[in-house]
């Protein structure tokens, strides 16, 4: 499975969950000593995302909402012209990257193998919050159950990539190898689509008809969009 050339999507440290739901970061010191803060960034690298034209709205309306307007940001996907084609296969996404490398969860204190994180998940806390940023195996098995109950195909396509370079990529290939032989005992047919642009990613597993969300803040955003459109009803 030689998919290393393709994990990283270019889109180096964008974070479109952070930039939509948390205003320290999108106004906060930028990564970039060029820019006074990550919107000005975002603007210059990213200029037509998501993240920028969402943000581009909010300053319009002179908003400083703590946390995500849902109708904006739909009215921002409305917008944008990539329409994805999903058909009946079933949508996964993982948390790939730099965060497999957290040597902080709150189970263990130390970094987990890409088998562990596989079984037991990442759940990290930062500052008072405690996140599963990869969710555990049980996560996917028990909600695929219900799918494929329901009528779904086999057919499962798991989509991640890496936005950091040359962080977490051995690791990320590791778990992704894991899973597709640990699916297919299961009976499905595994396909990745790996390394593509994050938010061609957003949009296709907010639109699917059948979607599993992965751990962290954009999985959250993925998962919070699907109830808004009534695609998810939990």
């Amino acid at each position: 499975m030689d998919i290393s050339n393709n994990l990283y999507t270019d889109w180096e440290s964008y974070r479109l969950s952070d930039m939509i739901n948390v205003p320290i970061v999108r106004y906060g010191k930028s990564i970039n000593k060029l820019y006074k803060n990550e919107y000005e960034r975002y603007l210059h690298d990213f200029p037509n995302s998501i993240a920028s034209k969402y943000i581009s709205l909010l300053n319009i309306e002179n908003c400083t909402h703590e946390g995500m307007i849902i109708k904006l940001l739909d009215n921002v996907i409305q917008d944008h012209k990539f329409k994805p084609n999903t058909n009946d296969d079933i949508y996964i996404h993982l948390r790939l990257g730099d965060i497999v490398l957290a040597d902080n969860d709150v189970r263990f204190n130390r970094k987990l193998s890409p088998k562990e994180i596989c079984i037991n998940g990442l759940l990290l806390k930062y500052g008072q919050v405690e996140m599963y940023y990869f969710f555990p195996w049980s996560h996917y098995y028990d909600k695929l159950k219900k799918i494929t109950k329901n009528g779904a195909s086999k057919k499962i396509k798991i989509v991640g990539g890496c936005h950091r370079k040359n962080k977490g990529i051995d690791e990320s290939i590791e778990i992704l190898r894991l899973y597709k032989i640990q699916l297919e005992k299961y009976g499905y047919e595994v396909e990745f689509k790996i390394g593509g642009n994050p938010d061609e990613d957003f949009i296709t597993l907010s639109n699917a008809k059948y979607c599993i969300e992965g751990g962290g803040g954009y999985g959250k955003l993925i998962k919070n969009y699907r109830l808004f459109k009534k695609l998810d009803f939990e």
